[in-house]
């Protein structure tokens, strides 16, 4: 297990969703100065350097560690270093990981991943692998969904120790409620509150228990959930989760709600995808049978009134991926 991935769990201003993005690409930043860096050693002497006070870093040769070399933003040298040590070693589990992480072909890039996992199961680059698969199912078409769920429950089976494990059940929290099954939402959110009260991660397994009962129709509690988590000062990037929920929340209860209806929909991994990347961005969904037999309508909201719902229209336009989002009202037919 990478000492890198904990930081991505705990960080408490990061969204759960761009947590390992956050900490796995961070070194984009260090390349870039590194590189400029060295182009001027090339080019310059170092002590003309020194007296223009630029960094100086040493220059790495092909014999460096691997790891410096990737962990330093010496992708290029380090895929380099990491393909030799692969080729005098092909079950070598450090360069299959981090040739998985160097190579940007999503196939090929998964097989170093599974070629880790199947010959050094126990490694502690294991679990780091597992995750890595996971979340490329989580973000990819949305029939990759259900094969990302299992990627999570297994890592929280075999790996259940690991410092990914609670970005792993949230994951999966989000999937229920993408799939509409609220109470298995519900019980792995609190899982991770229960596990990990004072996580960075805490405050999103909050607004993921609120998302669940707006799912399961539990308005009551959602709204007591929302009040508590708000009187708490959640960290900027739950604070603007928790302002949208808040906005659908308003009068949730009256009989002049309104909802977005963002389309009827007859292939189910369309409708899938559509819900999934409209929860993910903080709106609770509904889908209801439309009037013609085999075809689903997704739905947002209800909002308190018309000019709420005309204030989130753009952003849930957006999120979607639609032209037009359509108002309806409660007592219309969806």
């Amino acid at each position: 297990m990478e000492s890198t991935s904990a930081g991505a769990v705990s960080t408490p201003d990061v969204h759960p969703i761009q947590a390992v993005a956050g900490h796995r690409h961070s070194y984009y930043i260090r390349m870039c100065t590194h590189r400029l860096t060295l182009t001027l050693i090339r080019i310059r002497r170092i002590g003309f350097l020194i007296f223009l006070g630029l960094p100086v870093i040493p220059l790495y040769s092909e014999t460096a560690d691997p790891v410096t070399l990737f962990r330093d933003g010496q992708f290029d040298l380090a895929k380099g270093a990491f393909t030799r040590a692969l080729n005098a070693d092909p079950d070598n589990p450090v360069a299959l990981y981090h040739l998985g992480r160097l190579t940007p072909e999503g196939a090929k890039s998964r097989e170093f991943f599974n070629r880790l996992l199947k010959s050094h199961p126990g490694h502690e680059l294991a679990d780091d692998a597992l995750f890595e698969l996971a979340e490329a199912d989580y973000a990819g078409p949305s029939g990759r969904i259900f094969r990302a769920a299992d990627r999570y429950r297994r890592l929280l089976n075999e790996y259940g120790s690991s410092p990914l494990a609670p970005l792993a059940r949230y994951r999966l929290g989000c999937i229920y409620v993408t799939t509409q099954r609220p109470d298995s939402a519900l019980a792995v959110f609190q899982s991770i509150l229960d596990a990990t009260p004072r996580s960075g991660i805490a405050p999103h397994a909050r607004l993921g228990r609120i998302e669940a009962f707006l799912t399961a129709r539990r308005i009551r509690e959602a709204q007591r959930e929302a009040g508590a988590l708000g009187a708490e000062s959640p960290p900027p990037a739950a604070t603007a989760r928790l302002a949208v929920l808040n906005e659908l929340l308003k009068g949730r209860d009256s009989a002049g709600s309104v909802w977005l209806r963002v389309g009827v929909f007859g292939v189910e991994e369309n409708l899938r995808r559509t819900s999934g990347r409209l929860v993910r961005a903080g709106f609770p969904v509904r889908e209801e049978a439309a009037r013609v037999t085999g075809l689903r309508v997704l739905l947002v909201g209800p909002f308190p009134d018309r000019t709420s719902a005309e204030n989130q229209k753009p952003r849930v336009e957006k999120e979607a991926g639609v032209a037009h989002c359509v108002i309806v009202e409660r007592d219309q037919g969806m």
